[in-house]
């Protein structure tokens, strides 16, 4: 077998498997399509495409707030010219909820899962330290890793927004505060960014309602 012949073989192989993934959810995709639209109705909200990622966007003002809503598909390899790895892939459906606020200190604040331990997408890089929220249940699901100790526990154990973390953010589930950044990872020095990014969690018009309500909760705090 001949070199060239070896390398089309495997890069034909790829692209069969890469359309056979993006079929093999088509239907997946559609659901949570309805779930945006269900919820883009009941809030006269209406569905946009996103340009880079091909995602289904909804935005939503809240109190003032700016909120948007990514449900989009990617590769877990996507990006990678491994196609060996590629061939063993899958799509896996995101979500990614965010909103800016006015940066007036210098905090970040990241909460990871543990059970995602070595595969979670970090939505940005936050100098700091690893310590413990304080509460048992987030203690036991979450790794926090925070600027500022004292600030981070008072933003996740209060009154309103603890109650509404704990029914909101899953074992999927990344949740972010802290300077926004562009795609080069420069903060910005003005902008903050309220982030939550999640992988294959189902959607329904009332969890997407209480996502919305955390991050109205923590604007508020900030």
């Amino acid at each position: 077998m001949s070199l060239f012949f070896f390398f089309f073989l495997i890069s034909s192989l790829a692209l069969i498997t890469a359309i056979i993934l993006v079929f093999s959810t088509k239907g997946r995709i559609g659901k949570r399509e309805q779930v945006l639209k269900d919820f883009a109705d009941k809030i006269n909200g209406k569905l946009t495409r996103g340009f880079w990622n091909f995602s289904r966007n909804l935005a939503v003002d809240v109190e003032g707030q700016h909120i948007v809503f990514e449900s989009y598909s990617r590769s877990r390899d996507f990006g990678t010219f491994d196609t060996s790895t590629l061939i063993g892939s899958a799509v896996q459906n995101h979500l990614f909820v965010h909103s800016s606020y006015n940066l007036q200190r210098s905090f970040e604040l990241q909460l990871t899962p543990k059970k995602q331990a070595g595969m979670q997408i970090v939505l940005q890089a936050t100098k700091g330290s690893q310590m413990l929220v304080g509460h048992n249940i987030l203690d036991a699901r979450f790794n926090m890793t925070t600027t500022d100790e004292a600030f981070a526990k008072s933003i996740l154990l209060d009154e309103k927004i603890l109650p509404l973390a704990l029914s909101a953010i899953t074992d999927q589930t990344n949740f972010y505060i802290g300077p926004n950044r562009n795609r080069f990872g420069m903060a910005s020095s003005t902008e903050g960014m309220i982030g939550l990014h999640e992988t294959e969690v189902p959607l329904a018009v009332e969890r997407l309602e209480q996502l919305r309500d955390v991050v109205v909760a923590v604007a508020k705090k900030l």
